[in-house]
C-alpha cells in the first residue's frame, strides 16, 4: 500500500520530484511511482509551478502504460487548463486523440484530429505551422490506423504550399512523413514534387557510410531566435524552438531505428552559417546548406544520446530524461512512449 504520509516541503516550491522518483523507479515498483506522482501533483503546493505541466505529462504517460486511458485523458485536460502557448495546446489535443485511439474510440480520436486540422487549415497557407500536419498525420496513420486519410491530407497541404510558392524548406519534410507512412514512394505524386525533393534525397544518398557519424544540425535557443529574425527558419522549425528540438530528436531516434549512421548533434550558429553560405555560394535558408555546414571540418558533433541523468543535448540545463529524452517528447502524440 502506498505511503500516505505528508509529502516533504522540499519537494515543492519549486516542484522537484527527481530524487524520490528515481528511487521509486530503481525499486521497480511501478504502482508506487504512479501513486507518488498522483499524490504530489494533486497537492496544493504544486499548483502554479512552472514544472507542473512536465510532470503531469509524465503522469499521463504512466497512465497510458497502465492502460488507464481515461485517467490519462483527464490529466492531459488538466494540462490544457494551464497557461499554454498555442503549439502546446495543439499538441495536447493530439495527445488526447491518441489516448482515445488506444482506448478503442477511433471516432472520438478523429473528431479531435479534425478540430486541430480545421484550425490550421483556416489560416492562410503562408501562416500555417507545418509541423502540426506532421503530428496529425502520425496520429491518424500510426494510432488511429487510417493511413490513406493521413497521406491524402499530407498530399493536400504539400500541394497547397507548393502552389502558394513557399520556400520548400518550410514544408518538404512533410513528404518524408508521407513516405514513412506509406513505406513506399508514390510515383505520380513524386513527379509533382521532384524539383523540391530530389536535391535533398541526393544529398542524403551521398552521405558517408553507416560507420561514419551522421551529423544532425541544431540551432540552440539564442541562435534559433536570431535565425527567425534573419528569415532563416528551415525544415521542421516552422513552429517554436520546442518544435525544432522535437524534429532534431526525432531525426536522431529515426537514424538509430533505421540502423543508419551513428548520429551526433552539431550546434550551428547563424554568423558561421551565413559566412559558410556566402563562401560556398549557397542559400542559407535551405536545409541542404545547414547540413553541409554541419558536415564541414569547422564543426564537431556532440555525442548522442546523453545518459538519462546527464544534461540534455539541447542546452536547457535539465536532465535528458526530463527534456528531449522524455518518452513522449518526440513520439507521435499519444503513442507508446519511446524507451
Amino acid at each position: 500500500m502506498a505511503d500516505r504520509t505528508r509529502l516533504s516541503d522540499d519537494l515543492f516550491q519549486p516542484l522537484d520530484l527527481e530524487e524520490v522518483l528515481d528511487a521509486a523507479y530503481e525499486d521497480g515498483d511501478e504502482e508506487a511511482v504512479l501513486a507518488l506522482m498522483e499524490r504530489a501533483l494533486s497537492d496544493p503546493r504544486a499548483e502554479g509551478d512552472p514544472e507542473l505541466a512536465v510532470y503531469l505529462e509524465e503522469l499521463a504517460d504512466l497512465y497510458v502504460e497502465a492502460a488507464r486511458y481515461d485517467e490519462a485523458i483527464t490529466t492531459e485536460h488538466r494540462i490544457l487548463n494551464l497557461d499554454l502557448d498555442p503549439a502546446d495546446r495543439t499538441r495536447g489535443f493530439l495527445r488526447i486523440a491518441g489516448f482515445h485511439a488506444r482506448a478503442g474510440r477511433p471516432e472520438e480520436a478523429m473528431r479531435l484530429v479534425r478540430r486541430v486540422l480545421a484550425e490550421e487549415d483556416a489560416k492562410p497557407v503562408a501562416d500555417r505551422e507545418f509541423n502540426v500536419y506532421a503530428d496529425v498525420a502520425r496520429t491518424v496513420g500510426e494510432l488511429i490506423g487510417d493511413t490513406p486519410t493521413a497521406v491524402d491530407w499530407l498530399v493536400d497541404v504539400i500541394t497547397e504550399a507548393m502552389a502558394a510558392g513557399l520556400r520548400p524548406a518550410r514544408f518538404m519534410f512533410l513528404d518524408e512523413v508521407r513516405r514513412r507512412l506509406v513505406k513506399a514512394s508514390d510515383p505520380v505524386f513524386d513527379e509533382a514534387v521532384e524539383k523540391y525533393a530530389e536535391q535533398a534525397r541526393q544529398a542524403a544518398a551521398a552521405r558517408a557510410p553507416a560507420a561514419v557519424r551522421l551529423r544532425v544540425p541544431y540551432l540552440p535557443a539564442p541562435d534559433f531566435a536570431e535565425a527567425r529574425q534573419s528569415g532563416l527558419p528551415n525544415v521542421g522549425v516552422a513552429g517554436g524552438h520546442e518544435d525544432h528540438r522535437r524534429e532534431v530528436e526525432r531525426s536522431l531516434r529515426d537514424s538509430i531505428s533505421r540502423g543508419g549512421a551513428r548520429p551526433g548533434i552539431v550546434p550551428i550558429d547563424v554568423p558561421g552559417l551565413l559566412t559558410f553560405a556566402e563562401q560556398e555560394g549557397r542559400d542559407p535558408a535551405l536545409w541542404e546548406t545547414w547540413q553541409a555546414y554541419a558536415e564541414s571540418d569547422e564543426l564537431t558533433p556532440a555525442e548522442w544520446p546523453p545518459g538519462r541523468n546527464d544534461d540534455c543535448w539541447c542546452g536547457s540545463g535539465r536532465k535528458y530524461k526530463k527534456c528531449c529524452g522524455a518518452p513522449a517528447f518526440a513520439a507521435p502524440p499519444g503513442s507508446e512512449p519511446v524507451g
